[in-house]
């Protein structure tokens, strides 16, 4: 029964599923960058790159579903290279720029909470322009093309 259960919730959650499935509306939390996602989505076009915070992602996959996420908490089995890729931008750590010009990242959504130094970093970086910012996440533009 569980197996069933399991099976049926990540058929449902699929991405061929989701456009079926009603959209009813995310639980909102203190962390839930509402204003940065709808600004996200007016100032990014729809070939953007996006590497945002993945407890953002969902919710940003949910308020803009044209703009594709880096890696979110859906049960999608992400590579562990990918989790290694996405912990190095969070903490800005050493090669940063090489990793986001691999996946040719356009913009970020970062927390202000969890991902200060990433924050941080994309700030100090002549090739990210702040675009947006609140208590919640700052969304950088990428200004240089990658590489």
């Amino acid at each position: 029964m569980l197996i069933a259960t399991v099976v049926v919730a990540a058929v449902a959650m699929s991405p061929a599923m989701r456009d079926a499935l009603p959209r009813s509306a995310p639980l909102l939390t203190e962390r839930t960058p509402v204003a940065a996602s709808a600004a996200l989505c007016e100032i990014a076009p729809s070939d953007a790159r996006v590497y945002q915070d993945f407890v953002f992602a969902s919710y940003q996959i949910w308020a803009c579903p044209r703009l594709m996420g880096f890696a979110d908490t859906r049960l999608y089995p992400f590579p562990d290279e990918l989790w290694d890729d996405y912990r190095l931008i969070a903490r800005g750590g050493e090669g940063w720029s090489e990793t986001l010009d691999r996946y040719a990242v356009t913009h970020l959504l970062l927390s202000a909470q969890a991902q200060p130094l990433a924050v941080e970093r994309a700030r100090a970086e002549p090739c990210w322009n702040s675009v947006y910012r609140d208590t919640r996440a700052e969304i950088f533009e990428r200004s240089c093309p990658p590489g």
